[in-house]
């Protein structure tokens, strides 16, 4: 089925249950799956995932058409817990909520699956690890050894150009 097909059957009337003034925003096929211990090992489903303004939705799909079939899965964006695992950021997305067992949705590398990620993690309040903030640096520097007024050494109490501190640097024990 092709991707304007799937789109016109999820925005067709009656058929997403979306609530009133809800629009999707973003929808693709992803691997979905219970967290579990063996995770290689769980049963995964190739279902479409939508992303509406208030919702997280999931579609089963029929087995040979691939069609969207039923809806399976409708969480409230605001009660939802987000976490990117695995070895690429924003393509495994660790889902819970209270009251339900965590879920894991993988996706793909294209385009649509990359914008439905970083949608899913913007509007539950876990932004990407490429666009968090760096940490601020502190509003004084800390003292270093260059800072200091006089030029002796501490463990010592020598001068720093004086034989005593060049033994002491080239001591292995300390």
């Amino acid at each position: 089925m092709s991707r304007e097909a799937t789109e016109r059957r999820l925005r067709a009337d009656g058929f997403a249950r979306l609530e009133p003034d809800e629009q999707i925003v973003i929808w693709c096929r992803a691997w979905v799956s219970k967290v579990g211990r063996f995770q290689r090992l769980a049963p995964r489903w190739r279902d479409v995932a939508v992303i509406t303004d208030r919702r997280l939705l999931l579609f089963g799909v029929g087995h040979f058409t691939r069609r969207p079939r039923r809806r399976v899965l409708a969480d409230r964006l605001d009660e939802l817990t987000v976490g990117d695992v695995g070895l690429h950021p924003g393509r495994g997305l660790c889902c819970s909520r209270p009251g339900r067992a965590p879920m894991l949705l993988e996706l793909e590398s294209d385009p649509w699956s990359r914008k439905l990620g970083q949608e899913l993690q913007e509007r539950t309040g876990n932004p990407p690890a490429s666009q968090v903030p760096p940490p601020a640096a502190p509003d004084e520097p800390s003292p270093t050894h260059a800072d200091t007024d006089t030029d002796t050494d501490t463990d010592t109490g020598a001068d720093a150009d004086s034989p005593v501190s060049a033994a002491a640097d080239e001591n292995p024990l300390s």
